[in-house]
């Protein structure tokens, strides 16, 4: 979708015709009119000669909005927003909320109107695709969303639905599906369990199995031009079964442990952390560990946590850590050595990156198309992430060479001096540095707002 840019010009004799067609007074002089509205007023520019056009194109935006609400609302400007959303959406937002001055009703009354019908996945068109995202941002903006009606909830959840579907598909741009990331987390975001610690509302709670078995790590410089030393010797590693997060960790999950713990953030914490369906970032590796520690405990003393976790924990030995890195890069790239998570071959709307001009974090799960072998997600892009791997006494030279090597000391958890390894590259970064088996240092008190974490369910200890 292009945006519109500009005004629409008019002809002056056809603004002198519309100036007497709404006019009672005969004695009108539109000439004298249009000279106000120009140099005094301020509200017309005349570009070329005899034509006329607003100085903002949101002034005329309103006065279009005002003009429809009057004109078989709502059904002609859903029907204007939806085949022509480029030109109309702004108008039906402005006449949704000028409508909401009358009452909640016309609000929700447009918001039918442009979402009808729920997704059905083959036969969904490019009107109702826009329809539902212009639907939840007019909801966003204008819809008091406490108390919502029976009858409302059934359009809410609709629209909830369209803008899942939206987020995660390919049918619009990647800036596109990211607002309507950002605009489902103000509705609600129905994937996470807002009474259950906002977890993933699934049975394994939003972990997915890694199954046991051999699988490349590192780099082949014959193979990746971008590969680095610290990457290489490629070798083949064999790890047991362990659970992965689907997603990094997200703000609402993070504030919950928060408020659990009575613990209060830094303002500027907030300002990198505004949407609760974002991954959480500024924060540390310390951070990170101890949420780790404190989910263990609600998940072991909870009644609600599913059976097969609380058997993971109980019986077969299982830790609540993050990845170490050899983790990390096997749930990323699967068995086969790939260089980024669908394959060798870079495609850049497949994460967020440098490239993709968002220049921020964002809701996790716009960008399943890039998806690893095993479904997990943005394991490239948006937030690079910690591992409990160390990386060496600084950020800068790791002096943990690869063959990967489970006894050299390199998971030690205890030590709190030496740089911890991140994977997977941050919105800020370029192709080169989302690869999946490209390494990172970082100082374990170090936050910043390109790092955050995910989770790992593993056999092997978290001391």
């Amino acid at each position: 979708m292009f945006e519109m840019v500009g005004t629409a010009d008019i002809s002056e004799n056809d603004l002198i015709s519309g100036l007497i067609s709404v006019s009672n007074n005969s004695d009108v002089k539109p000439l004298r009119l249009i000279e106000f509205l120009r140099d005094r007023a301020g509200l017309l520019i005349s570009p070329r000669i005899n034509v006329y056009t607003f100085t903002h194109r949101t002034f005329q935006e309103y006065l279009a909005a005002c003009f429809l609400t009057r004109k078989d609302y709502p059904s002609y400007i859903a029907k204007l927003a939806k085949e022509s959303p480029d030109r109309w959406r702004e108008v039906a937002l402005l006449a949704g909320a000028k409508s909401a001055s009358g009452g909640s009703f016309a609000v929700w009354a447009l918001a039918d109107e442009l979402c009808y019908k729920s997704p059905n996945g083959t036969d969904d068109s490019p009107q109702d695709t826009w329809g539902g995202y212009i639907a939840g941002q007019l909801l966003a903006e204008s819809a008091s969303l406490e108390n919502v009606s029976e009858r409302n909830s059934q359009i809410l959840q609709r629209i909830q639905s369209w803008l899942l579907k939206i987020m995660s598909g390919d049918t619009l741009r990647a800036i596109d599906r990211v607002n309507a990331g950002n605009i489902l987390d103000k509705l609600g975001d129905n994937r996470f369990n807002k009474d259950y610690f906002y977890l993933h509302d699934d049975p394994l709670l939003g972990f997915v199995e890694i199954p046991g078995g051999k699988f490349i790590m590192g780099s082949d410089q014959k193979k990746d031009n971008y590969a680095l030393s610290d990457e290489t010797p490629q070798h083949t590693l064999e790890l047991e079964t362990f659970y992965i997060s689907k997603y990094p960790v997200t703000v609402s999950q993070y504030k919950e442990y928060l408020y659990a713990t009575a613990q209060s953030e830094q303002e500027k914490w907030h300002q990198y952390n505004r949407f609760g369906n974002h991954p959480v970032v500024y924060i540390d590796w310390f951070n990170a560990v101890d949420y780790c520690n404190w989910l263990t405990n609600q998940l072991m003393e909870s009644q609600d946590t599913p059976y097969q976790i609380k058997e993971l924990f109980e019986t077969e030995g299982f830790y609540l850590t993050l990845p170490s890195e050899a983790e990390w890069e096997k749930a990323a790239r699967g068995q086969d050595g790939r260089i980024y998570p669908w394959g060798d071959i870079f495609v850049h709307d497949r994460l967020n990156y440098e490239d993709t001009k968002i220049a921020r974090t964002s809701p996790v799960g716009c960008f399943d198309q890039g998806n690893s072998p095993y479904q997990i997600k943005e394991m490239s892009g948006n937030v690079c992430e910690w591992t409990r791997s160390i990386y060496g006494k600084n950020g800068m030279n790791t002096d943990c060479l690869y063959p990967y090597n489970f006894s050299d000391g390199r998971e030690n958890m205890l030590d709190k001096t030496l740089a911890r390894v991140i994977r997977g590259g941050y919105w800020g970064y370029s192709a080169k540095g989302c690869r999946v088996a490209c390494r990172y240092g970082s100082a374990p008190d170090r936050s910043v707002g390109g790092i955050g974490f995910r989770l790992c369910l593993s056999q092997r200890s978290a001391g």
